[in-house]
């Protein structure tokens, strides 16, 4: 599988940065706002907390603009000086993650196998797969509507592997997979049933279990 993390040039972050006019009106920064979910190592520095949305089942996410090379996340002046809600944010930045799902079709979905267990995985070479999990339907149309167990431990990484397979392997090759990236992301285990994302954990362990069985 293609390594689905990239470092950009630090000049070329610096640039995208510099570039960015923080003070055009919300028209003109709506169609460049994504979702960021959370990082395990949090970034060095005092920069100003950005806002945070959680959608079900529990998933929390900030927001960035584009940049290309990078993101710039958005904090609560932000959205003063745009005049929107952070409700408004969240829907234009999921819209955003859509229309790039659909442009971009299954260009970036692999197939292969892991120990004995087939694996699908997705990167989007964009730096967005992980905001697939805010719109589940477009897991439903990029894996199938057969239920799965669901791993999303970097940025622009989304696996998929059957809904019956061990959950303590799913759970430890998601640690592992999220040990290779220093951006690696903090989202836990989960499993899509009916287009439905569910946390997986002692609570609905039975659910998904059952789910396995039938499947």
């Amino acid at each position: 599988m293609e390594t689905p993390f990239v470092v950009a040039p630090l000049d070329e972050v610096i640039n995208a940065i510099d570039g960015m006019d923080m003070g055009r009106p919300w028209e003109q920064i709506a169609p460049r706002v994504v979702p960021i979910l959370p990082r395990r190592r949090p970034f060095p520095g005092e920069a100003e907390p950005p806002v945070l949305k959680t959608w079900p089942p529990g998933i929390q996410s900030a927001f960035g603009i584009d940049l290309g090379p990078a993101f710039l996340y958005i904090g609560a002046w932000a959205l003063e000086k745009w005049g929107i809600t952070l409700d408004e944010l969240g829907e234009r930045a999921v819209a955003n993650i859509r229309e790039k799902a659909a442009r971009n079709g299954e260009t970036g979905l692999t197939r292969d196998m892991v120990g004995d267990e087939p694996m699908h995985a997705f990167h989007s070479r964009h730096g967005w797969a992980s905001a697939l999990l805010l719109a589940p339907d477009t897991l439903v149309k990029m894996f199938g509507n057969t239920p799965s167990l669901i791993l999303t431990p970097m940025r622009d990484l989304v696996v998929q592997l059957p809904i019956g397979s061990d959950l303590g392997f799913a759970a430890w090759l998601l640690e592992d997979f999220a040990a290779l990236d220093p951006g690696g992301l903090r989202v836990p285990l989960m499993a899509l049933i009916d287009g439905e994302l569910v946390l997986v954990n002692r609570d609905t362990r039975d659910r998904v279990l059952a789910a396995g069985r039938r499947h």
